[in-house]
């Protein structure tokens, strides 16, 4: 049997927020570029989940992995 461990970080929204946006690389960038790629390669990933809130309930309305490239 294979063990996989796997983190998943959520950043959660509570509205329709279209995902991280790089603008212009600064030396910002590539510091957490590096600690990213090695997270990721330890298997952490980050994602993004986008909610609805209504009197009714909670409703998910869209997730997807955020990749900074």
């Amino acid at each position: 049997m294979v063990k996989i461990n796997v983190l998943l970080c959520f950043c959660v929204f509570y509205y329709d927020n279209p995902g991280f946006e790089i603008v212009e690389k600064t030396k910002k960038y590539y510091e957490l570029k590096h600690v990213y790629d090695g997270n990721l390669a330890k298997g952490v990933e980050i994602w993004q989940a986008n909610f609805k809130i209504n009197p009714v309930g909670v409703t998910l309305e869209k997730y997807f992995r955020i990749e900074i490239l």
